[in-house]
């Protein structure tokens, strides 16, 4: 994980970028991942200053691990939620960000996978 504070217009900016573990099997993992994520950034935020965290989830909008960091699911630290931006402000595509037409991709033989990039508002 990478963590940097940035000088916004209205304050501090938290960036969080991540990548969680890959194999899709691995959401046991990905779900620990996301619990250590969510404490780090309960501890280094303030609640007045913006939060993002974006990165690779290996994991799509529905699965445990995003659900924890949406609210969808019981969340890995109370009170602390994210916003999907992508559902938020996308154009109504699923936002996939794999792409099987890419030959590195379709090596894989992986469906199209989507990559969320959650935020939380300060405050």
């Amino acid at each position: 994980m990478l963590h940097v504070t940035i000088a916004g217009g209205r304050g501090p900016i938290q960036l969080f970028a991540v990548m969680l573990d890959y194999p899709l099997d691995a959401s046991a993992t990905r779900q620990d991942q996301v619990r250590q994520l969510v404490r780090f950034v309960s501890e280094v935020v303030s609640r007045r200053d913006l939060a993002i965290v974006c990165g690779d989830f290996n994991a799509g909008p529905d699965s445990d691990e995003i659900r924890m960091l949406t609210g969808r699911a019981a969340t890995a630290v109370p009170h602390l939620v994210f916003y999907d931006s992508w559902e938020v402000t996308g154009d109504g595509s699923p936002g996939y960000t794999w792409s099987n037409r890419n030959p590195l991709a379709a090596m894989r033989a992986a469906k199209g996978c989507s990559a969320r990039c959650p935020q939380v508002p300060g405050g």
